[in-house]
C-alpha cells in the first residue's frame, strides 16, 4: 500500500470493538424507558428508531436485542454538557443510559442531531440566546422553522 512500505505491526488488541468507554454527564440523560414509551421532549433535535442492542463482550459474546423502538425524540439537553454552559457534545456521545445508547448511537440519528443544532446556533445565538437558556417556547418557534424552512420535522 503507498506510503505503508515500511509500516510494521506492533502487535495486537487483545479484544476488538468496544465502542463505549467514555460517558459524559449532560444536562439530560436518555433513558431506556424513555425509547420503549416513544417519548418527545418540548427540545427535541432528532428522532431516533433503531432497535436497541448491547453488541457482544466477552461476558456476553452474542451481544442482546431489547426490542426496537417505535419513534422516540432525542432532546438538546442529552447533548449539553451537565456542568458546562456553551459544550456541546456530538456524535456518540449524545448523553445516554448504556442501554438507550444501543440504539441512540446510530450515525444517522446523531447527524440529524448536529445539522438541527447547527441550524439553531446559527440562527438563535443572532439574538444572544446560548442553547442552555432556550425555553419551551423558543422551541415551538424552533421546530417550526425547522420543518418549514429546512424540513427537518423533529418534533412528532
Amino acid at each position: 500500500m503507498p506510503g505503508f512500505e515500511k509500516a510494521e505491526l506492533n502487535g495486537y488488541v487483545d479484544y476488538l470493538y468496544i465502542r463505549d468507554y467514555d460517558r459524559y454527564e449532560t444536562k439530560y440523560v436518555l433513558d431506556y424507558p424513555d425509547l420503549k414509551s416513544s417519548r418527545m421532549f418540548w427540545d427535541n433535535v432528532t428522532l431516533g428508531s433503531y432497535a436497541i442492542d448491547l453488541q457482544g463482550t466477552r461476558a456476553l459474546p452474542l451481544g442482546m436485542g431489547f426490542g426496537k423502538p417505535d419513534r422516540y425524540g432525542i432532546p438538546l439537553r442529552s447533548f449539553l454538557l451537565k456542568s458546562y454552559d456553551n459544550v456541546i457534545v456530538v456524535g456518540k456521545s449524545v448523553g445516554t443510559t448504556i442501554k438507550a445508547y444501543g440504539s441512540a448511537r446510530i450515525m444517522a440519528t446523531t447527524a440529524m442531531a448536529a445539522q438541527s443544532i447547527g441550524i439553531i446556533l446559527g440562527r438563535e445565538t443572532k439574538q444572544n440566546k446560548h442553547l442552555s437558556e432556550l425555553t419551551q417556547a423558543d422551541f415551538k418557534r424552533i421546530h417550526k422553522y425547522l420543518a418549514k424552512d429546512y424540513k427537518l420535522v423533529v418534533d412528532k
